[in-house]
């Protein structure tokens, strides 16, 4: 059977937006205000694309506000996709809008997101190993490249966490020994960097919360909250799991307070290498002017040799 048989015999979806170019599939995902589809782009040989779609009417007048700001982030996530072209960023393609939802086309990764793949390698044993920790670092030096370019873009992402880093297949070889390529996503709260702004308000999830975003303090290299982030993604996929967990019973307050205070405690009995759980304290340092900057991690032992290879493969 080829593909354009295949693509016949698919039941028709019925999708919230217009499907004159794009063949719904499924529902990936949906929140308040929103809701991810899988798509075939029929106009480019029915290339699977991931489209989100943004409500723009509100169900009930108390949440007009919400809605409309979630609009206006959607807008500025397209804006700011459209200004960056790395391939550890996903890619858009179009946006286009209706009466009743705006939506954006995205790259789709077929792989999912770093949270369902931490959470299945690790399970119910941390996995841990040589061979383990080399997948790790193909997966962060991949994260952290595309950092590297939204920082000399001057661009801010401010929600990294497991989530929003989505997983595509690719080809395992010695250098990707993940088979895996990373797409860091979600550019709704990013925000273009300028050295002198206002008080920056916390942005992102609670877990992933950097010290001095939680206490708001007044000055700060806010580029480091990126990298406090970065550093709970790495802590995860080492050791499967936050270095901060809100209990069952535990006030957001309370829970804030023990992040904002940068104790950070490691699993005992876990086969780490020394080399990788330095890079770990070197990203989650509670004080911002003693953690370290991305382009001085790159260089770190733990990192330095993959990303040397790495800017080589980008370069041919």
């Amino acid at each position: 059977m080829d593909d354009d048989d295949e693509e016949e015999e698919e039941e028709d979806v019925d999708a919230p937006f217009p499907t004159l170019r794009y063949k719904a599939v499924r529902q990936l995902g949906s929140g308040s205000f929103a809701s991810v589809w899988l798509a075939r782009d029929k106009s480019q040989d029915y290339r699977e694309v991931a489209i989100k779609v943004v409500n723009k009417k509100a169900e009930h007048p108390t949440e007009a506000g919400a809605v409309a700001a979630n609009v206006e982030r959607a807008r500025r996530e397209a804006a700011l996709l459209q200004t960056l072209d790395h391939p550890n960023v996903v890619s858009i393609f179009d946006e286009f809008e209706t009466d009743d939802v705006y939506c954006l086309v995205l790259e789709y990764a077929d792989a999912g997101d770093l949270f369902d793949w931490v959470s299945k390698q690790h399970g119910e044993t941390t996995k841990t190993g040589p061979e383990f920790e080399r997948i790790a670092r193909d997966i962060f030096g991949q994260l952290l490249s595309a950092l590297l370019h939204l920082h000399a873009q001057g661009i801010l992402h401010r929600d990294i966490k497991l989530e929003n880093v989505l997983l595509e297949h690719a080809p395992t070889t010695e250098h990707r020994p993940s088979g895996l390529r990373v797409l860091l996503a979600d550019f709704g709260l990013a925000i273009v960097h300028t050295p002198r702004g206002d008080q920056p308000l916390m942005a992102g999830s609670d877990e992933y919360a950097a010290p001095e975003a939680i206490l708001q303090s007044a000055i700060y290299d806010r580029c480091k909250t990126d990298v406090w982030s970065l550093g709970v993604v790495l802590y995860a996929l080492l050791y499967g799991r936050l270095p901060f967990l809100r209990k069952a019973n535990q006030t957001r307050r309370s829970f804030l307070y023990r992040v904002a205070q940068g104790d950070v405690s490691f699993p005992q009995g876990v086969d780490t290498s020394k080399a990788a759980a330095e890079i770990v304290r070197a990203l989650l340092r509670r004080k911002p002017g003693d953690r370290l900057s991305l382009s001085e991690i790159r260089h770190m032992p733990w990192i330095q040799e993959y990303m040397s290879a790495m800017d080589l493969t980008h370069r041919d």
